[in-house]
């Protein structure tokens, strides 16, 4: 059986990134297992510089693509609805705040060297994108998310 690796270059906080994940998983599904795959996930920090409180997604939108707020809902609703048809759970997408990925990416190395990093990966992305789970900064009020 013919062997292929597969990297993804990914970040929690990437929409496309759950979504081209999905989107890989049916179309390896349709081969029937007639190739072996790897998945060898690269990490990705779409928000390096984002300070430890992040910001409201739609803020962080509006300011990063320069658009106007309504524009940016509509784009995310439009992501939330593709998401939505492969069966993820996007409804917390709004909600969502921007953060600073790095410690997530730490924690999924771990995982990889457990062989749980796709595992991880996903329970990630249903958290930020279906839950709006994101870490908050030491000694901030609020639950904990």
């Amino acid at each position: 059986m013919q062997k292929v690796r597969i990297d993804l270059v990914s970040d929690v906080a990437c929409p496309w990134c759950a979504i081209g994940y999905r989107r890989l998983e049916q179309a390896l599904e349709t081969l029937n297992g007639e190739i072996d795959v790897e998945l060898v996930w690269q990490p990705f920090e779409l928000n390096r510089d984002m300070p430890p409180e992040g910001e409201p997604i739609l803020e962080h939108l509006c300011r990063k693509y320069g658009k106007d707020a309504a524009s940016m809902e509509q784009s995310q609703r439009e992501i939330m609805a593709a998401a939505e048809e492969l069966g993820l759970n996007f409804r917390g997408a709004l909600e969502r705040r921007a953060n600073n990925t790095f410690a997530a990416h730490r924690v999924l190395a771990w995982a990889g060297t457990q062989n749980q990093e796709t595992a991880l990966q996903l329970a990630l992305f249903e958290a930020y994108f279906g839950e709006a789970k994101t870490r908050r900064p030491r000694g901030s009020a609020g639950e904990g998310h």
